[in-house]
């Protein structure tokens, strides 16, 4: 019996709505946006004979010039349309688990991370949890008052970035009551609310019951949004890396993360956790080795999902990075060390679509376009990587 998998990226945002698991959504529920944007790594990542693709929309993109641009990925697994699927309990939600909706969100909610940073003591003074609109004003004014920092108010159950709240003191700020109300207009509680740093890396740390077995270097933007990772095939390169050029050596954290994973394992997780950290400008200290746990499969996890397959179809390589631009970007003359992995807006007849979603009276449609482009660059070090990126304008 094939495994039918579907991609459900909204992982977090069914939280924020206050969705259930299996049996609160409704299968239709999946095809949205956020699906549909990025379903194609599920696509590219998945691939033997026992695994099948729920596709929410337009089966037909993943066929013919697609097919042969991505082979290095192969094999592939067959494409199963909404039409062929009618109950979701079938179905592997390939993201994030919602069997268990109540542990999902506890395992992944910033608020537990919270609650083992003070457990651990770590930077304690630096982090507060925001429960309410009061509770938020109050720490507004008492900051304004002391420092003038910039801060960051994450909310419990966010994705890269999305619904954090930035608060630039020297920018934005007056003191009066009225104004601080209106800049936290939407914010939703409880919360994180820690300074803005002035990041100088950020990290993605896998373990489970072997400790320490991935490091993924994470590129984010000023909002904390992902960008880009890489990561290279040997893990003693990476913690190399990071010992040369960040002064951090990980080993020294590894019964820290041991003790985390215990934690964890303890409150029902059952694979796997990625630690988010990040290394700081900072006299005192240089790297938070712990700011949020993720529960669930992330953007590093699908680069080392496609080195693997690279790796097993033998093309040569030591690293490797996963780069998401904006979509529309030229990309015929690239180098062929560039791998682009969006399929490219095709035109499909309306048999190909998921009749559940369309008007009736469509025959033929472009595939929407997608807001984001992401490509795969192999080099053999990390100079090559550098320059591949140069020569195609692709550099940081």
């Amino acid at each position: 019996m094939k495994n039918i998998h579907l991609m459900n990226m909204d992982f977090e945002k069914n939280f924020l709505n206050g969705n259930g698991n299996h049996g609160g959504r409704p299968l239709t529920s999946y095809i949205n946006p956020i699906n549909y944007e990025f379903e194609y790594l599920a696509f590219l990542c998945l691939g033997n004979n026992q695994d099948d693709l729920l596709c929410s929309q337009f089966p037909a993109q993943y066929s013919g010039d697609y097919l042969e641009s991505v082979e290095l990925f192969s094999p592939f697994p067959d494409v199963t349309s909404f039409k062929e699927v009618k109950d979701l309990e079938a179905c592997n939600l390939w993201w994030g688990c919602e069997d268990n909706f109540s542990l999902a969100k506890e395992l992944n909610s910033k608020f537990t991370s919270a609650i083992f940073m003070q457990k651990y003591s770590l930077y304690e003074k630096l982090f507060c949890i925001i429960k309410s609109e009061s509770d938020l004003i109050e720490r507004l004014n008492k900051e304004q008052h002391l420092n003038g920092n910039n801060f960051i108010y994450k909310n419990m159950l966010s994705m890269s970035g999305m619904g954090h709240k930035f608060f630039r003191f020297k920018d934005q700020l007056a003191q009066n009551a009225s104004t601080l109300k209106e800049l936290i207009k939407g914010v939703r509680y409880p919360g994180i609310f820690m300074p803005l740093f002035d990041r100088t890396f950020d990290l993605g740390i896998r373990i489970n019951d072997s400790g320490i077995f991935r490091v993924i270097f994470n590129k984010v933007d000023e909002r904390g949004q992902f960008k880009g990772a890489f990561t290279f095939l040997d893990e003693t390169q990476m913690k190399d890396f990071l010992q040369k050029n960040y002064h951090v050596d990980l080993d020294f954290y590894s019964s820290f993360y041991n003790d985390l994973w215990k934690e964890y394992k303890n409150h029902g997780a059952t694979d796997s956790i990625q630690v988010d950290c990040f290394g700081i400008k900072q006299s005192t200290f240089n790297f938070l080795p712990m700011v949020e746990i993720n529960y669930r499969r992330t953007m590093g996890d699908i680069l080392v999902s496609l080195m693997e397959k690279v790796k097993r179809n033998g093309y040569k390589f030591s690293c490797a990075e996963l780069l998401i631009t904006n979509n529309g970007r030229p990309n015929d003359k690239r180098s062929p060390n560039i791998f682009r992995l969006t399929p490219k807006i095709v035109s499909v007849k309306k048999a190909d679509l998921n009749s559940r979603v369309l008007p009736e009276n469509l025959s033929q449609l472009k595939v929407p376009p997608r807001k984001f482009e992401v490509m795969l660059i192999l080099a053999n070090n990390l100079d090559e990587l550098s320059k591949i990126k140069l020569e195609n304008n692709l550099a940081d």
